[in-house]
């Protein structure tokens, strides 16, 4: 255990194992605007890829050691144990003054039989040769993964670092690969009894990879971190193959608590190197460029985990947040706004005037009562966000003669363009407005052309529906948000068609305009 503060090195695998994760598609731009923005966070070492993998991976490594050249990172690249491998990740990287190599080394007994072939004395040595030759071809930092250690006896784990440390190499990272711990403080202790049988010299790390199968992938680095490693492999909102590996954003959250409850938080005694208000950015970005978005329960980037809807939770988040919450997002860039709240069938009025008054909304009690009703309606069929009460708020509190009323709209749909045949009537004007507008789809047909016959310009920035009622008696409700002539209104519109739905709710934005509103 650590009895003083000491530097834990933040060793970044977003770009390597993170995009492992099924779905991820990371361009090669984007990896380096990732890197770029994981330099501004503060990360010691950034595993760029694994040059040998394909031309793409190569040429981003090699595109990241020219572009990075002055910052003071690690820039680390992957290769198994085999020459081609090893010999594609220097050429990649060699343009960097810090290169690292991450040397795999497969170290279980399912491994070597499965993959090599061969016995644990004849590995050893075949694993010395191939460190010997990383440093050959041109490395002075080579980082060795025992992949599976976590399912490797002891006996032989322990040879292996001590024939590695002879070899000189800089980090021995011990992967929990397939998230076989389910004892985070034996994991731990791994660590602190390598240290404690073997002579470790301080420029050697000892560093924590682990997998979140089990669940348990932060709970094992942190038990890691206890008990003395001086480095954790982790990536962004925990991308990684199958359940994902230690999510950096909940190892920080442990790692730099201010929960109220001082008893209960345990002080790590290690500092480090990251930028902790650029860690929403960072994850934002890595959910948009990976295409895979961040998941709604995510520690700390999660759409919910700040936000609460039982109406005596809201009641007393209103009052000081820290009553339901344990940490401040805000710490870590990310931003509260519209966030505490959410709605539902056990919601209060108080609720609904708060989030009100975060857009900048304030009525009287007589219309926040009747937004309240028409928001519990909606949060009978879904969650109404904040798009939604937006909408019926304005809907509601902007209740005045139409300027434009619709009189016919017949919509062809199934082939294409679609057709829309309306007659809208000016009541300003008195003056009735015809025409046939066309689209992808009916609502864009009716769109196209009541922009043609008011001379309007409008696009539009969102549009969700829902069922209201249940059999016979549903109807569709219909949400739009829509810019007019570069300003911004929201729509509601409520019909049996789901189509003229559409249409009733484009129209509010329209009223909302003309009206000046």
């Amino acid at each position: 255990m650590k009895k003083q503060t000491q530097k834990l090195s933040i060793f970044d695998t977003t770009l390597r194992d993170g995009a492992q994760t099924i779905g991820a598609h990371f361009h090669p731009d984007a990896k380096l605007q990732i890197a770029q923005q994981l330099i501004k966070l503060g990360v010691d070492t950034i595993e760029i890829g694994c040059p040998v993998a394909s031309p793409q991976e190569f040429e981003v490594a090699k595109k990241a050691a020219k572009l990075f050249k002055k910052d003071k990172v690690n820039l680390a690249v992957f290769a198994r144990a085999k020459k081609i491998d090893i010999d594609k990740a220097w050429q990649s990287i060699k343009a960097h003054p810090r290169p690292i190599l991450s040397l795999l080394t497969s170290v279980s007994d399912v491994h070597l039989k499965a993959k090599f072939k061969k016995n644990q004395k004849e590995m050893l040595k075949y694993f010395g040769q191939m460190i010997n030759y990383g440093y050959k071809v041109g490395f002075k930092k080579i980082h060795v993964y025992l992949e599976d250690g976590t399912r490797t006896d002891f006996k032989y784990i322990k040879s292996l670092v001590a024939a590695f440390i002879d070899k000189g190499v800089s980090c021995i990272s011990i992967p929990d690969t397939v998230g076989f711990v389910n004892d985070p403080e034996q994991y731990g202790m791994l660590f602190s009894r390598l240290r404690n049988e073997i002579k470790i010299p301080k420029k050697v790390k000892l560093s924590s990879h682990t997998h979140n199968d089990k669940a348990l992938a932060v709970a094992n680095a942190l038990a890691a971190i206890r008990h003395g490693v001086d480095q954790v492999e982790c990536t962004i909102n925990g991308l990684g193959e199958r359940a994902g590996n230690a999510s950096l954003g909940a190892i920080l959250l442990n790692l730099y608590p201010n929960d109220i409850g001082k008893w209960s938080s345990l002080d790590y005694q290690v500092n480090t190197s990251i930028n902790l208000s650029e860690y929403g950015k960072t994850a934002e970005m890595v959910g948009q460029l990976s295409g895979l978005g961040i998941n709604y329960n995510e520690p700390l980037m999660g759409s919910t985990v700040f936000t609460t809807s039982a109406g005596i939770h809201q009641d007393g988040v209103i009052k000081d947040k820290n009553t339901y919450f344990c940490s401040d997002p805000e710490r870590f860039g990310i931003s509260l706004k519209n966030k505490l709240l959410s709605f539902n069938m056990l919601s209060g009025l108080k609720g609904i005037v708060k989030i009100l008054d975060g857009m900048g909304l304030q009525f009287d009690d007589e219309l926040n009562k009747k937004i309240y009703q028409q928001v519990i309606v909606l949060a009978q069929k879904k969650t109404p966000s904040i798009e939604d009460i937006r909408a019926i708020a304005m809907d509601i509190a902007l209740e005045v003669e139409p300027i434009i009323e619709m009189r016919v709209c017949k919509n062809s749909s199934g082939v294409v363009p679609c057709t829309a045949e309306v007659v809208l009537f000016h009541r300003q004007k008195n003056k009735v407005l015809r025409g046939i507008g066309y689209g992808d789809g009916p609502f864009a047909a009716f769109m196209d052309i009541t922009c043609e016959l008011l001379k309007l310009k409008a696009t539009i920035l969102d549009y969700h529906d829902t069922v209201v009622g249940v059999g016979r008696d549903s109807q569709m409700q219909c949400f739009i948000k829509s810019s007019i002539q570069d300003q911004v209104y929201y729509g509601r519109g409520v019909s049996t068609d789901i189509v003229q739905a559409g249409c009733r709710a484009f129209l509010k934005c329209v009223n909302e305009h003309l009206s000046g509103k």
